[in-house]
């Protein structure tokens, strides 16, 4: 039976790999920007500057000190949900030529970068947004 200690420990689960997924995205812009202030910036190269959406976790205690009811808040997103690469492989679902297309590409790279810096240990997929 799924209950109130399973949803609790879920919702503390997806907050913290909200919370590494940030870190991870925001180690790589910090890799971008050394080898961008070692080398400089090369010509007509899109560089959007993303994030993950901010997230809390709340509950909701009885008199008792029981937990009653847990929830993940998040930001509310503005605009059209769009799937930038799947989980099944670091490859843009975007066309080249579709609008969000070099943000896909630029996520792939990222992935790579997050793969190859912790030696195959972690990075992010399935971005969307």
């Amino acid at each position: 039976r799924y209950g109130v200690k399973e949803e609790v420990q879920d919702l503390l689960i997806e907050a913290n790999l909200l919370y590494w997924a940030s870190a991870m995205l925001a180690y790589a812009y910090e890799y971008i920007n050394k080898i961008i202030a070692h080398k400089g910036l090369p010509k007509n190269l899109p560089l959007p500057r993303l994030r993950f959406v901010k997230a809390a976790f709340a509950y909701a205690k009885s008199l008792s000190p029981s937990i009653m009811f847990s929830y993940l808040l998040e930001e509310r997103i503005q605009g059209s949900f769009v799937k930038y690469v799947h989980n099944g492989g670091p490859i843009p679902l975007l066309e080249v030529g579709e609008p969000g297309h070099d943000i896909a590409v630029f996520l792939c790279f990222t992935q790579h970068l997050q793969y190859i810096q912790t030696e195959g240990i972690a990075f992010i997929s399935d971005y969307q947004g």
